[in-house]
Parts: structure tokens; C-alpha cells; sequence
């Protein structure tokens, strides 16, 4: 690799150019794509639409089987878990399209979301999972 500023040539795993100090940003070839259902839990980060159609799906299925083998106490505390995997999920569904994760309230929004393209390379929200800069 070479640096874009100074182009003196540069160790792959560098993070700053020892000739002009400048960073040294990583090309599409360096990048490695996320793996799927990392962080499930979490609102942070960025998914693709695959993974968001999956979690929709495995959702949905674990809320109607849940639904249809509790009593009426428990239901509430198993339906917490999912519901918070739902919400993690399409929050960073929202956050690779380039909103924040309160978008996914918006009615029919969720269909935006599984039809839609993400935003090409980082952004405010983490890295393209898909490893495209």
C-alpha cells in the first residue's frame, strides 16, 4: 500500500504513515465484511437487509410460539427478549441507511428497510457490514 498524501510506501497493517504522519485509510481489499448475527442485542452498528429480513422472520416465529405456550404471567417476561432483539435489529437496519433508529416507529418504514440499499462505505453509525468502502 502507499499513502494518498506522501505516497511513500506503507506497511498493510499500518494505521499512520511514518513519512508524512497523515492516516492511512483502508482500501475495499483490507475491509472484511461483518459476519450475521453479531451483537444481536445490541443498538449499535450497522446490518444488512438480509439479516434484517431474517430477524423479522426468527421474530416472529418465537413471538407466535411463545404466545401460543404461555400463560398469560410469563408471557410478558419471554416476550421482553424478543421484542428487544426486534428493536436492536431494526435500529441498525435504520443506522446502515443512514437515520437513527427512531425511523423504524415510522409506519411501513420496516418495508423501506428490507427493500432498501444501505449507504455505500462508513458512517456516522460504524462501517458497511458488507465491507465496501
Amino acid at each position: 500500500m502507499f499513502c494518498e498524501k506522501c505516497g511513500k510506501e506503507v506497511n498493510d497493517e499500518a494505521v499512520i504513515c511514518v513519512g508524512c504522519g497523515c492516516e492511512i485509510k483502508t482500501s475495499v481489499a483490507n475491509t472484511k465484511p461483518q459476519k450475521m448475527f453479531s451483537n444481536t442485542f445490541s443498538f449499535n452498528g450497522r446490518i444488512r437487509r438480509l439479516e434484517f429480513g431474517l430477524s423479522t422472520l426468527l421474530s416472529v416465529f418465537l413471538i407466535q410460539i411463545i404466545i401460543f405456550i404461555s400463560s398469560d404471567g410469563a408471557i410478558l417476561i419471554l416476550l421482553i427478549p424478543c421484542y428487544w432483539f426486534n428493536f436492536a435489529q431494526g435500529a441498525k437496519r435504520c443506522h446502515d441507511r443512514g437515520n437513527s433508529g427512531w425511523y423504524q416507529l415510522i409506519p411501513f418504514y420496516g418495508l423501506w428497510m428490507l427493500f432498501g440499499d444501505g449507504e455505500i462505505g462508513d458512517n456516522e453509525y460504524g462501517s458497511n457490514p458488507k465491507g465496501l468502502n
